[in-house]
């Protein structure tokens, strides 16, 4: 992969978050102020089981088994067998957990995705993402492989620490709570802690929380890190800023950007790279006499934090790209290795007729809503407009060429199928659809 296959391919302007990226990655290292990603979730839709019938040990069939090797390679776990591997209670509906490195796993045969395939996940915590980022080359090689073969990336948490005197939690909580900042958030932080008046800032793991856990895309936390891991006396300044964005979309070009940044310069300082999401989101402000408060100056001390970088936006939907583009681009993802796998199973007759047999049997079930999709994406495409008459003209065409005796064989098959469906789905938990 190459910077020209990326701005070719990708929906979006990448120019307009690489230009600001390579400003800030000129410059200087500095002692005392570190950056890295502290989380990386993403769920895969392209591995398949076995049926699990008895709803035991959840196992990856043949093809799966095989593909997955790819993914171990990069845990040094090109040799194992995937089913061999100790394997654990799940979580958040899915049945297993493998353990590949201390802080990574795998989350195993969780809900189905929208191909009907047993979700499955990679989960890499702060821990797992230390272990990684000491070989860079490996880390992007496995971030290029999840761009490329992942469904959905769920979150991705990026830190920057300061280790310094500068611009510490204490100049920081006095800025929030005069209101001295703009941010991402309609909604102001959120101070939690433990109430100490004998502590410098009243509480014991003060923390600030900027965005909505339930609803919001991006969160930001800003809290004391030596107290939380209990190093205070042994690391006296240790303030983390962490950014955590659960929207595929963002994570996906900041993942983009890692990959350029290194294929352009193999070092870079991970402090900068972050920096510049992290001025996007917040600013704090020295006041004037100006009633916005975007307008106002932006704190000289906090531009000196982050070293004076460039803001790198985030964008939070495609640019000009219509609805039928949304579900064609979602149609060729999730549905193109069903249809395959389909096509092998029923040949080409037998397959062909499958669909007509399912556009004959869902047109029944059509919204306005649906009707006024088709007429919106003609109209995107530059053709004429049909009415509804001649949509049913279209249908009737394709059931007088599948036949009642060809649509009353797929009738028996499916209710058969639908019986073996809804037995799994019943034992299926279901706690958490973003993992899908």
């Amino acid at each position: 992969m190459n910077e020209k296959k990326y701005l070719e391919n990708n929906e979006y302007n990448l120019l307009e978050q690489i230009i600001p990226m390579n400003e800030n990655l000129k410059k200087c290292s500095r002692e005392g102020y570190t950056g890295c990603i502290d989380w990386l979730s993403c769920t895969f839709d392209c591995f398949d089981y076995e049926p699990d019938n008895s709803f035991v040990k959840p196992r990856f069939d043949s093809v799966s088994t095989h593909k997955l090797k790819k993914l171990l390679a990069f845990f040094g776990k090109y040799n194992s067998d995937i089913n061999l591997l100790d394997c654990e209670n799940g979580t958040y509906g899915f049945k297993g957990r493998i353990q590949l490195q201390e802080g990574i796993s795998l989350l195993i045969y969780g809900p189905l995705c929208s191909n009907g395939v047993p979700a499955t996940s990679l989960n890499i915590s702060g821990q797992g993402c230390h272990y990684l980022m000491k070989d860079m080359k490996n880390c992007i090689d496995l971030i290029k492989y999840l761009l490329d073969n992942g469904n959905k990336f769920t979150r991705c948490d990026l830190a920057i620490d300061n280790f310094t005197e500068n611009f510490g939690l204490e100049t920081i909580s006095k800025l929030i709570k005069d209101e001295f900042y703009v941010s991402f958030s309609k909604k102001g932080f959120l101070e939690i802690g433990t109430l100490n008046k004998k502590s410098k800032y009243g509480y014991d793991g003060l923390t600030y929380n900027l965005g909505d856990r339930a609803t919001s895309d991006v969160l930001l936390r800003i809290y004391a890190k030596n107290f939380e891991q209990n190093c205070e006396k042994e690391i006296p300044n240790w303030t983390r800023f962490e950014i955590q964005i659960n929207d595929h979309v963002r994570i996906r070009q900041v993942l983009l950007l890692l990959v350029i940044a290194y294929e352009q310069n193999h070092y870079f300082d991970f402090f900068n790279f972050v920096a510049g999401f992290l001025y996007e989101i917040l600013q704090f402000k020295t006041p004037t006499q100006d009633t916005n408060k975007s307008r106002w100056t932006d704190n000289e001390e906090y531009l000196e934090f982050l070293n004076h970088v460039k803001k790198i936006p985030l964008f939070a939907s495609p640019k000009n790209q219509s609805d039928f583009e949304i579900s064609l681009d979602w149609f060729k993802r999730s549905c193109s290795l069903s249809l395959i796998k389909f096509y092998l199973i029923y040949g080409y007759d037998r397959f062909f007729d499958f669909i007509k047999y399912i556009i004959i049997r869902k047109f029944d079930d059509f919204k306005s809503k649906d009707f006024d999709f088709i007429q919106n994406a003609r109209a995107f495409l530059g053709v004429e407009p049909l009415e509804e008459r001649e949509m049913c003209i279209a249908i009737n065409r394709l059931k007088n060429e599948l036949g009642s005796q060809k649509f009353t064989a797929f009738e028996g098959d499916l209710k058969v199928a639908k019986g073996v469906v809804l037995k799994k789905e019943e034992k299926e938990e279901d706690e958490e659809e973003s993992m899908i």
